[in-house]
């Protein structure tokens, strides 16, 4: 759901690092301060999450660098699974997929 969302992801990242001050994330960012703020509501009405409160913040941070780990995590254990030494291939696989 969040990169479902055209730039939440970037909004979130950048908002944790300016501590959810709008108008340093709205320069970074490169948009108008009013165009964020309506992006924040927006994304508050489809989640019920307050992009300003540092709790919701964090949620939303967190689940952006978990599902970047998840990736990750799937990426290398296909690499280890499709190597030619290793032979429980199929076992190892269809957990993979699971996962996915």
């Amino acid at each position: 759901m969040i990169l479902d969302q055209d730039q939440i992801q970037e909004i979130i990242l950048s908002l944790w690092e300016n501590s959810a001050v709008l108008t340093k994330t709205a320069q970074q960012l490169y948009l108008h301060s009013q165009f964020l703020q309506y992006k924040i509501d927006k994304w508050e009405e489809l989640t019920g999450l307050q992009l300003k409160e540092l709790t919701d913040l964090t949620l939303c941070y967190q689940l952006i660098f978990t599902r970047y780990y998840l990736k990750v995590f799937v990426q290398v254990a296909q690499n280890f699974l499709w190597s030619p030494c290793h032979r429980n291939v199929k076992r190892f696989s269809s957990i993979i997929k699971t996962i996915k």
